[in-house]
C-alpha cells in the first residue's frame, strides 16, 4: 500500500487509532473504569503526536536557510515585518496540515469500521451490544472529525470532544 498526498494524511491515520482505540476501550472493560488510565494514556499520546510533530516542522523549517522554504524577497531582513509575514505563513500551513490531519482521521475511523480492514479492539470486544455501542459513537466522532474538521482549533479541542462523545455527552 502507498500513498502520495496531504502530510496530513500520516498524523490523521495514527490519531484515528488512537481514537478507535480509545472507544473501543468500554467494551473490552471487564468493570466499568478498569481502562480509565489507558483512555488517558490514548488522548495524551493524540495530543502528543500532533504537538510534537508540529513543533519539530516549524523547528526545522526555521533553521532551514534555503530559499525554497522562505525567499527572502518576501521574508527577508529587507521586509517590513519579514519575520511577522514569515510567521503568518507557518500559521496558515500549520492549520491547513491541522485540518487534514483531523479529516483524515475522521475519514480513516469511519472507514476502519464500516469497511473491510475492521479494528481488532473493536472485533475484540464479544457483546455484541457493546461493540455496537463503541462503534456507534466511534463513527459519530469520526464523522464530526470529517464534516467539522474547520472548526476544531487545536488538537486538545479534539481530545475534548473525544471524551464527550465517549460519555455519550454529544
Amino acid at each position: 500500500f502507498a500513498f502520495y498526498g496531504p502530510m496530513g494524511f500520516d498524523i490523521g491515520a495514527f490519531v484515528s487509532n488512537l481514537l478507535l482505540a480509545f472507544f473501543a476501550s468500554d467494551g473490552l472493560e471487564a468493570s466499568k473504569g478498569e481502562r480509565d488510565q489507558h483512555r488517558t494514556w490514548l488522548l495524551a499520546c493524540c495530543r502528543d503526536i500532533w504537538n510534537q510533530f508540529e513543533n519539530k516542522f516549524l523547528k526545522l523549517w526555521n533553521e532551514t536557510s534555503d530559499s525554497s522554504s522562505h525567499p527572502e524577497l518576501l521574508f527577508g531582513e529587507k521586509v517590513q515585518d519579514g519575520e511577522g509575514a514569515r510567521r503568518i505563513c507557518q500559521e496558515t500551513f500549520m492549520r491547513q496540515v491541522f485540518e487534514d490531519a483531523i479529516g483524515f482521521s475522521g475519514a480513516k475511523m469511519v472507514r476502519r469500521i464500516v469497511g473491510v480492514a475492521h479494528v481488532q479492539d473493536m472485533d475484540r470486544i464479544a457483546d455484541a451490544a457493546k461493540r455496537a455501542e463503541c462503534e456507534r459513537r466511534a463513527l459519530k466522532f469520526g464523522k464530526r472529525l470529517l464534516v467539522g474538521r474547520a472548526t476544531f482549533e487545536s488538537i486538545e479541542e479534539v481530545v475534548s470532544a473525544a471524551a464527550s462523545f465517549r460519555a455519550g455527552e454529544e
